[in-house]
This record gives structure tokens, sequence and C-alpha cells, in this order.
């Protein structure tokens, strides 16, 4: 057995018998990856109780608060109702230690089990790097492709690797190059072809070198145009398609709630404001009506809580947008003003925005479908005190709506080095992206990020949308 332990003998056993059963597809993803540490655990439960005082109590240097958390993940992930709390405990202790190997595999199986499998693979891969001589990596690489069949891991592959690549240029001006090599293979081929109809052909065929040299001409323009023509046809029908959407969306009412907060008296961001700008920008091109908000107080940003609420009753879709600090107490998430005079655990509500207040507004509009994008997973600002839980706790995205964090809930994302924040940078990267359905485009944008931040910062999403939305069409 590997060095690794017994989780599956564990289950089977009996030693854990009522956590396995909540969730077989667990133990039949962890079939390839034994933990020793299970080896010891007589109650999974009181083990949790111990690792998590173990972990509040502080004091642990970074290597074994880093091992702490994986381990409690790796006991949480047991629980079908705790993987949020099993993926937050994976990416901390990747923050705290980017080079442990097994917190990539862990997390691995985390995203297999929500059907991420872009995300699966890359953390898989990572961990195959940082330990090529540990056998379940290629084990659970090639049960991954049992699981999916060759030809949809080979997609999954080339889909990864394209990931990675800079943003691939846009189907008109992709559809304009092709048609100009069109023309010139048609120029080329009317050429050849009216050499035929001169009298000279008649040399041509009293040479028999010249004319099948000529006719193998032929042949192979052919042969390039009928392979161009296809893909310009393909092309045509995919602007037909485009057409519509577009105008669907054209007769769709879209409005946009956008707020960067950055100038803090504590701990000021340095890209809030520019990323507001920027997505305000780039959402009135996509026939949103913005209300924008930078640096804003509580009562502005109620105020314009209401605004938006009373816009988006007239129905279509509503998006709310938010970049600057948000911090959770005990489960509910807020938003911090700028004005926020935080001292004590009791006063956050007084003075910061419960982000239930902007679902319920949404819920209340009744309208097609909302998108509540939040960048603001940068941990508790305020000195007065200290919340449990870091960044954003996790939270249920109602009908119709889709939620989206810059990290996973209970995790922390940076401040940017350049002109945006990494996440919204991201996002305003993908959103040209033609015929990008919103769910493809945050899958694109977790890849980016997680290949940027060395997997240290991991884009979340919550999703009960039944229709399809598309930034650009």
């Amino acid at each position: 057995m590997g060095k690794k332990g017994v989780i599956l003998l564990l289950c089977l056993a009996g030693l854990w018998l009522p956590a396995c059963a909540q969730d077989p597809e667990y133990v039949k993803l962890m079939t390839t990856k034994q933990s020793d540490f299970m080896r010891i655990i007589g109650d999974p439960d009181q083990e949790i109780r111990r690792l998590t005082l173990e972990i509040d109590q502080g004091g642990l240097p970074r290597p074994k608060l880093a091992r702490a958390y994986l381990d409690r993940g790796k006991l949480y992930s047991f629980k079908k109702d705790m993987q949020f709390r099993a993926m937050s405990d994976f990416n901390t202790a990747l923050e705290l230690e980017p080079q442990l190997a097994d917190a990539y595999y862990f997390r691995s199986v985390a995203w297999e089990r929500r059907g991420e499998m872009p995300s699966a693979l890359a953390d898989l891969k990572r961990f195959l790097t940082l330990a090529p001589d540990d056998p379940d990596g290629p084990r659970r690489l090639k049960d991954m492709e049992n699981r999916l069949g060759s030809a949809a891991m080979k997609k999954l592959e080339a889909d990864l690797a394209a990931s990675k690549e800079a943003l691939p240029p846009a189907d008109r001006s992709a559809l304009e190059s092709e048609r100009e090599k069109v023309k010139k293979l048609e120029v080329e081929l009317a050429a050849l072809r009216a050499r035929e109809n001169k009298p000279a052909v008649q040399e041509l065929k009293a040479k028999p070198e010249s004319s099948q040299a000529e006719s193998e001409k032929i042949k192979e323009l052919e042969a390039q145009l009928a392979k161009v023509k296809e893909l310009e046809a393909q092309l045509a029908r995919q602007n037909e398609i485009k057409a519509q959407r577009a105008a669907q969306v054209s007769a769709e009412r879209r409005v946009a709630l956008v707020i960067g907060n950055a100038a803090y008296k504590e701990s000021p961001l340095q890209n809030p404001v520019n990323d507001a700008e920027d997505m305000a920008r780039s959402l009135n091109r996509y026939g949103f009506r913005v209300i924008k908000l930078l640096n804003a107080t509580r009562e502005g940003m109620k105020a314009a809580v209401r605004e938006f609420g009373d816009q988006i009753k007239q129905g279509g879709v509503g998006l709310f947008f938010y970049a600057g600090h948000g911090l959770q107490v005990d489960g509910e998430n807020y938003l911090v003003p700028v004005n926020a005079n935080v001292q004590r655990k009791f006063e956050v509500g007084d003075e910061c925005l419960k982000v239930s207040s902007i679902l319920g507004a949404m819920e209340e509009a009744g309208n097609r479908l909302n998108i509540i994008i939040l960048d603001a997973c940068r941990d508790n600002p305020f000195r007065g005190f200290r919340g449990p839980g870091r960044g954003l706790a996790e939270m249920t995205a109602p009908r119709g709506s889709l939620l989206a964090y810059a990290t996973a809930p209970g995790s922390v994302a940076r401040d940017g080095d350049g002109r945006n924040g990494l996440y919204t940078a991201m996002l305003l990267r993908f959103m040209p992206t033609s015929g990008l359905t919103i769910e493809g485009l945050l899958k694109k944008v977790r890849v980016a990020v997680m290949e940027a931040s060395r997997n240290q910062q991991v884009p979340w999403d919550a999703s009960s949308l039944t229709g399809e939305f598309y930034f650009e069409p």
C-alpha cells in the first residue's frame, strides 16, 4: 500500500462509515490516493476539532500550519455539506506553502467533484510536476482518462493549453482573413484554368511532364479552396448565430451597478477605482446602462442599490460589480464603504453594507437574470477587531442568478501590482470573446488566475442560471 494511508480502507472497515456513506462518489475518486495520516485517526470529528484548535491558537511555523489546513481539508472532504470548507482549507494551505504537492492533489479531486475538469486537470498537472516520483499522480491521471474517455481527455488537455495562450482574435477578424485567403486562391486557380483554354494548352499537353504538373497544381489548389470554403461556411454560420444573439441583446434591457472603493483610512487599496472605471467602460460597450460609484460611502451605496433595484424591476439582466474591501462576520458577508468606522464586531452591521441586501433587491425585482461579481475578498481591514473568518463566506445563488468571487470562500484575494486586480484584469481580458457564455467565461478566468498566481488564488462561482448570457454575442 502507498505511503499516504488508507482512506478507502477506513471506509470499508467501518471506521468512518457514516461520513463515507454520505458521499460515495468521493470514495470512488480517492481510491488511488491513500493518506497515512488517516491511519492514526480514531474519530475524524475529534481530529477536525483538534486541528481547528491548533490552527486558531496560532504560533505554528508556516509549513506545519499549511499541513494542518491540508489535513483538516482532507477530513472535511468526506462530508458532503463541508465541501466549501475543504476547498477553503486546501487554498489556505497553498497560500502558506505554494509547493505543497498533496494540496494540489486533493484540491484536484475537489474540483472534479464539482465537475470543473479544467481546474482539476491543472491542479493534477501541478502535483505531477512537484511530485514526479509519487505513483498516485500517474494513476489518478489514468483514472481520469478512463472516466472521461480518451477523446474527452485530449480535448481537455487542448483546452487547458489554449487557456494559457493569449486571447484569440475575434471571429470577425478571422472571417476577413479567411475571405482574403479564398480570394487569392480563386485568382490563382482561375489563372491556371484560363491557360487550359488558350491555344498554348496544346503545347503543354504535348509535354506530358508539364501537363501533369499543371494538373497536379490545379488539384492541389482545388483541395485548398474546398477546405477554406468549408471554413468560411462554418464562420458564416457562426456569424448568423452571433447576429441572432446580438438582436436578442439589443432588445433586452441591461443594467449594471459598479462600485470601486479604494480610499480607505485604514488599509487603502490600489486597484478598485481602476477596476470599476474599466469595468463600467466595458459594460457600456456591451449594452449596459451603468450606475457607477467610486470611493462610496454607506449612504451612497444604499441609495445606489435602491436605484439599481428599481431599474431591474423593469426586466432584463442585472449585474452588480464590486471591487474593494469585503469581510464576513458570523457567516454574513459585508462590503466596506470608505467611511466605515468599525471598532467592534457588533458595529459591522451599522457601518457596512450586507451583500444579502443586494441579493434581496434582485430577488424582489424578479427579472430574468442577475450576475453578482465580487472582487472583494481582501482581508478584514479594521484594526479594532478581527473576525473569525477570512475573506468572504459562501453564499447560495438565488434562482436565476450567478455569484462570482475573486477567490474561494474563506480565502483572500490580493490587490494587483498593475492597473487592475488580477481577477478583474482576467475578466476584462476574456469578456470580448465572442459566443462565450458567462459560465464559460468564468472557467477561462479561473484557469488564467490560477496560472498567474501559481495556484494561490482560485476564483469561485455558484450558479442557479437557467438561461444563457453572453457579454459579446
